[in-house]
C-alpha cells in the first residue's frame, strides 16, 4: 500500500517551483501545500500552522535574481539575502521534516560577474545544506544552470531556447524524493552549457 506523503513547498507559484508543484500533483501520491503567500512576519516568527504538522518533505524553491550588481542599493541586497538564505534557514530550524530539498544554482559552485550577491546566497544555501546533513538529516540540493523562466529572461544572458526547462528541474527533484538513498547534490545544466560549466571547476 502506497503511503501519501505530506510535502510543504515554499516558492511554488511560478517558474521552477510551480513546475515542481505541478509534477507532485500529477503523481497523486502527495499532499502538497505551498506556503509562499504567508506574510513575512509569519515566516520569520514561525507562526504558520501547517509547519506544526508531520512533514515528509520540505522544498525551498524561492529566490530573487541579481544580474547587474552595480547600482543595487542596500535594501535590494538585503531582500536578496533574506529570501534566498535567511528565510530558508529560519524555516528549516522550525520544521521537523524527514527530507529537506533546496533549489540551488550553478552559482552555488562558482561565480558570475555582476551577480556577486546572488552567488554568495547560493554558495550559502549549499554550505548550510551540507552542514545540516552532518546532523543525520536527509538533505538534497538541486542546482540548475540556465532555466527558461522569467527569472532568467530578466538577465538578458542566454536565449530561452538554449536553456533547460523548469520541468527538467522538477524531474530532478522527483528523483531526490523517490530515491531511498540520499541524493546529496545534483548539478544539472543545459547541454550547450556543459563545456562552460566544466571549465569553471
Amino acid at each position: 500500500m502506497l503511503t501519501i506523503k505530506n510535502i510543504v513547498v515554499f516558492g511554488g507559484s511560478k517558474g521552477i517551483g510551480k513546475a515542481i508543484v505541478d509534477k507532485l500533483q500529477d503523481k497523486n501520491l502527495y499532499n502538497v501545500t505551498d506556503i509562499s503567500r504567508s506574510s513575512g512576519y509569519d515566516l520569520l516568527s514561525g507562526d504558520i500552522p501547517i509547519l506544526k504538522n508531520k512533514i515528509d518533505v520540505f522544498i525551498y524553491s524561492a529566490g530573487m535574481g541579481c544580474f547587474f550588481e552595480k547600482g543595487r542599493n542596500s535594501r535590494n541586497i538585503r531582500d536578496i539575502i533574506q529570501l534566498g538564505l535567511e528565510i530558508p534557514i529560519i524555516l528549516t530550524n522550525q520544521i521537523d521534516a524527514d527530507h529537506y530539498i533546496y533549489i540551488g544554482s550553478n552559482s552555488s559552485y562558482y561565480g558570475f560577474e555582476g551577480s556577486e550577491t546572488y552567488c554568495a546566497v547560493k554558495h550559502g544555501i549549499l554550505g548550510f545544506a551540507r552542514a545540516l546533513r552532518k546532523s543525520g538529516k536527509k538533505v538534497s540540493v538541486v542546482s540548475p544552470g540556465a532555466v527558461d523562466t522569467a527569472f532568467w529572461k530578466d538577465s538578458g544572458r542566454e536565449k530561452p531556447e538554449l536553456c533547460q526547462k523548469p520541468e527538467d528541474v522538477a524531474n530532478a527533484v522527483m528523483c531526490c524524493i523517490e530515491n531511498d538513498a540520499v541524493i546529496e547534490e545534483l548539478l544539472i545544466t543545459p547541454l550547450n552549457d556543459a563545456k562552460r560549466t566544466a571549465r569553471n571547476w
